[in-house]
């Protein structure tokens, strides 16, 4: 099962197409302006996959990375398991967290695009639930990845990388006492967390690499024990 050992590159590949690509549809149709988000904030991440065609590849491609995201949580609590990983609080919060970012993706992904209070409700709930759950299991593996390997350049940039998520949240908490435009600053913020977030399973692909990791499946007649 060696194609499951590149998971975590299906993540960071889907998750960062999928904004790409609906964000220059969208453009196309008219739909955003142009600029470049990151560091404009003229939309947000879901105005890009709200209608038109991008509405269409924005589920297409989400709905399999939440779906993969759920696996890689799960593929990453075996492995820390594998690496003699002590803490079993660790582990199962690791698990949850995880998990929990990915089903609130499927959440969130189903009813973008649908009217009304309720689904907005839904929509939001689900965003803020991903984000937080994502970032928490990110920053937890991070700090474990260091105890179990010490700082090389993978556990490094993975501690770099949260540390500066949690700046940008923080930012993000206090945007409106901070500047008149904080929808485009909490635009900016958005883009750049994701992006982030969904780009730290590739540095643990690495550190599976790095120490061999791989799945089997074994299979066992009817009749043995």
């Amino acid at each position: 099962m060696s194609i499951l050992k590149h998971t975590p590159l299906a993540v960071w590949l889907l998750c960062w197409i999928a904004g790409f690509v609906t964000y220059f549809v969208s453009l196309s149709e008219g739909f955003v302006p142009a600029c470049i988000p990151f560091f404009d904030g003229c939309t947000s991440i879901s105005r890009t996959g709200r209608y038109g065609y991008s509405y269409f590849i924005f589920k297409a491609l989400m709905m399999p990375a939440a779906v993969v995201i759920v696996l890689y949580w799960t593929m990453t609590f075996s492995w820390l398991k594998a690496q003699g990983e002590r803490s079993s609080v660790s582990l199962f919060l690791i698990l949850i967290f995880g998990v929990i970012a990915g089903l609130f993706l499927i959440l969130y992904t189903t009813f973008l695009g649908s009217e009304g209070d309720v689904y907005r409700l839904m929509r939001r709930f689900g965003t803020i639930i991903f984000f937080l759950f994502s970032y928490l299991g990110h920053c937890l593996l991070a700090v474990r990845c260091y105890k179990l390997f010490g700082i090389n350049r993978c556990v490094g940039w993975k501690l770099g990388l949260c540390l500066l998520v949690t700046v940008q949240l923080i930012i993000f908490a206090f945007s409106k006492q901070i500047v008149v435009d904080h929808d485009s600053l909490e635009n900016v913020i958005e883009w750049q967390s994701a992006y982030i977030l969904t780009f730290l399973p590739v540095l643990t692909w690495l550190l599976w690499n790095k120490t061999g990791f791989h799945i089997e499946i074994k299979t066992a007649r009817a009749d043995e024990p």
